[in-house]
């Protein structure tokens, strides 16, 4: 046997399988760094379904939880207004009357709005209008303070909000407030997360269905109330207008508040 031949078969054998072992490793490296750069943004994920949310906020935001009580009216406070009746049977929730009809509705301008708050309303520079409630022909604003909206749990009474009563003909005949008050910082403040990031994470659950619109917005969600409340920041979400989310600003939990497909 010529064993020096029979060396130099294996060497070359050798080399071969070595050769043959780096190329399919650097294919599969390939092939990695194919699938990685085939990993698509949540910006792109979303246009490829065709989920469209507006603009975004941009700046970077602190926050904190909050406490705050629930106001307590009085009859001097409503003196200064003309043309109204109060029953405040419950101080933390005055009902007004209007002794004659007045011509705002669910269809009025903000600069209406905001003349018809301004004149009718106790502090009604903090409510801003919501939605009109069809099924109760009613008009929905809500408080807000550092310019964030406040929502409550549909298991809770709302303290926030004003709700003005509409007669058939669309015009405004009275309304019932409530508002919160002696607000306390809770903790220090955190950097919330990024409204893009408050949507992946519904994304991500599958709550966001291809060709819907989104609504996004920050605002505090009311834990819990006693003689006070604890508020703490969220992102508020609503998909086609109908399905309303909550995701906590700080650790992205997320939270199903209602359907309000039979409000519109």
């Amino acid at each position: 046997m010529d064993w020096a031949k029979t060396k130099t078969i294996f060497i070359i054998i050798f080399l071969v399988l070595n050769l043959y072992l780096i190329f399919e490793l650097m294919s599969l490296k390939s092939e990695d760094k194919l699938e990685v750069a085939k990993e698509l943004t949540i910006e792109e994920k979303l246009k490829n379904e065709k989920i469209s949310y507006g603009s975004l906020p941009s700046e970077s935001i602190e926050a904190s939880k909050i406490s705050a009580e629930p106001k307590s009216f009085t009859l001097d406070e409503f003196s200064t207004i003309d043309g109204i009746s109060v029953d405040l049977s419950i101080y933390t929730n005055p009902v007004v009357k209007f002794d004659s009809p007045v011509d705002v509705n669910e269809k009025s301008s903000a600069k209406q709005m905001n003349g018809f708050l301004e004149k009718y309303v106790i502090n009604g520079e903090i409510y801003q209008f919501i939605r009109y409630d069809k099924m109760n022909n009613q008009m929905i604003f809500y408080q807000r303070y550092n310019k964030m909206t406040f929502y409550q749990s549909s298991t809770l009474l709302n303290s926030a909000q004003l709700v003005v009563q509409l007669n058939p003909e669309h015009q405004a005949i009275g309304y019932s407030q409530t508002m919160l008050t002696e607000f306390n910082q809770l903790g220090e403040e955190q950097p919330i997360i990024p409204a893009l990031k408050a949507i992946e994470n519904l994304y991500n659950k599958d709550y966001l269905p291809p060709n819907s619109e989104i609504e996004i917005d920050l605002g505090y969600l009311t834990l819990f109330q006693t003689t006070y409340q604890v508020l703490e920041p969220v992102w508020h979400i609503t998909v086609d207008g109908k399905e309303e989310f909550f995701v906590t600003a700080i650790d992205g939990e997320i939270h199903q508040l209602t359907n309000k497909s039979e409000e519109n």
